[in-house]
């Protein structure tokens, strides 16, 4: 009867862990989306900002230090409504 409990708990630890498992895998992927989805909007603003002869470092601090204030205006962030060299 004892070795039998030990197999009972032993199946429910293999539940568990493939349960762990698939929410890690889980969580892993939507990290890693988020990641590739931040990525490629960065890699848009500074190709952007470097097509309209900005410099993307000082591009992405104005937008940074203007999209904090509560009253900014998305137009005047556009890079080619900016004239932050």
């Amino acid at each position: 009867m004892q070795e039998r409990r030990a197999l009972r708990l032993g199946d429910d630890f293999t539940v568990l862990n493939s349960i762990l498992l698939g929410a890690v895998q889980t969580l892993f992927t939507r990290i890693c989306c988020c990641l590739f989805l931040c990525s490629v909007v960065l890699d848009s603003i500074i190709e952007t900002a470097k097509a309209n002869g900005l410099s993307p470092f000082d591009y992405l601090n104005h937008l940074l230090e203007h999209i904090s204030q509560p009253d900014y205006d998305i137009e005047n962030l556009l890079p080619w409504n900016t004239n932050n060299n």
